[in-house]
């Protein structure tokens, strides 16, 4: 594989033990992040990170309440998560099953298929917006509809920052005026961005990428960043800044090369030869960057105070010598409790916990290896899942 330098996403791990790469700025004002080669790639202990405690939280399994995939997970005090794009499910910290938000369904304040849902961290109410239709639903915690509006046209993501709503439109066939509008919790606009790239695909069909953006809310900021651009910039109170710079040099998709793609043979190739971001995450100092480049998934880890980083194997992701369990890839976060979430199937969970590896493991906390072995014996394969909870140290 050819080596090539590029400025990644930074995980500010709180990083005791990691020994980081020194990076450069190349402007005073906005800190750019240098990743070796590809090929310099690390094994981590997640105990470097800075690791407070690992909790594993069983989700209850009842005959009428079995999670066929785990989309997305976000906590308000309670466990908020996307059952397979189709149910909105509330669990308290303890993994007890309270109430579904909404229903699927095509009435009045129902959703057949959900694309994005987003919670007010301040009244706990919890917005939705739906696959169909153009309206953005506003339900309580405890899933009642409280009311709908408008969404701005095409739009698929929304994230709720201090009583505003940040919405995206993808840029599929490169004609949309605006990327991204922001509005208020009645759907009156309060500002509009300008789709900076915008472009005329060669071919008939338009070949469509999943993570035209990304995004995160750290610190209650929202931070994003679309995918031809090296920059992740930062919203905060009505304001659009550059927060850092991510530098692939010139690895990732441009404008002019995806007006070219007129086959899939094309668009097969592209995704072969460029970067593509799959995850964009912050808690405390730390973001997280997971990406693909050619046919290999990567996670890249930095830290903003100490400007460094380092390189991970997507698949193999950060070794668990806390106790022994699964390896953990960063999946949510809980900003507000310095937390990183994650998830495991019951099945795989008894599988590892059965396995040589973790039999003849000799973690740092053999007391917790043993707890965690007494959970998985006490779990049944088809049981839902298991939420991993990593606090990091302050």
């Amino acid at each position: 594989m050819n080596k090539w330098k590029f400025i990644g996403f930074i995980v500010v791990m709180l990083a005791s033990g990691c020994s980081f790469t020194k990076d450069n700025q190349e402007k005073e004002e906005l800190l750019v992040f240098n990743v070796n080669d590809t090929e310099n790639i690390r094994s981590v202990n997640i105990s470097e990170l800075g690791i407070e405690d690992i909790e594993y939280v069983p989700l209850e399994t009842r005959e009428d309440l079995h999670i066929r995939k785990i989309k997305a997970v976000r906590l308000n005090g309670d466990i908020f998560l996307n059952d397979n794009d189709k149910n909105l499910r509330r669990f308290s910290i303890e993994g007890k099953y309270l109430n579904d938000i909404g229903q699927c369904g095509r009435g009045p304040g129902e959703f057949s298929s959900i694309n994005e849902f987003s919670i007010d961290r301040v009244t706990g109410d919890i917005f939705v917006k739906p696959l169909l239709g153009n309206k953005i639903l506003r339900f309580s915690a405890s899933g009642a509809l409280k009311d709908d509006f408008v969404a701005p046209n095409r739009v698929r993501h929304i994230e709720h920052v201090r009583g505003q709503i940040v919405c995206y439109a993808p840029n599929i066939n490169g004609a949309i005026d605006s990327s991204l509008v922001i509005i208020d919790e009645e759907g009156r606009e309060l500002k509009r961005l300008r789709n900076k790239y915008q472009y005329k695909p060669k071919g008939k069909d338009v070949y469509f990428y999943p993570h035209e953006y990304l995004s995160c809310v750290s610190d209650g900021k929202l931070y994003f960043q679309e995918m031809y651009s090296d920059t992740v910039f930062r919203y905060d109170n009505s304001t659009v800044s550059p927060a850092y710079v991510i530098n692939f040099n010139g690895k990732k998709l441009s404008v002019t090369e995806r007006e070219e793609i007129s086959s899939f043979e094309n668009f097969m190739a592209v995704n072969k030869s460029h970067v593509f971001q799959d995850k964009l995450l912050e808690v405390s100092a730390v973001v997280y960057s997971e990406f693909h480049y050619n046919g290999k998934p990567y996670c890249f880890v930095g830290s903003k105070k100490e400007k460094s980083s380092y390189l991970i194997d997507g698949s193999i992701g950060f070794i668990n010598d806390i106790d022994g369990g699964p390896n953990i890839r960063f999946k949510a976060t809980d900003v507000d409790n310095n937390m990183v979430i994650s998830w495991i199937d019951a099945y795989a969970l008894k599988a590892h916990v059965a396995s040589d590896a973790f039999k003849n493991s000799k973690p740092q906390y053999p007391e917790k290896k043993k707890a965690l072995e007494k959970l998985a014996n006490s779990l049944s394969e088809d049981d839902n899942p298991v939420l991993m909870l990593v606090r990091l140290k302050e």
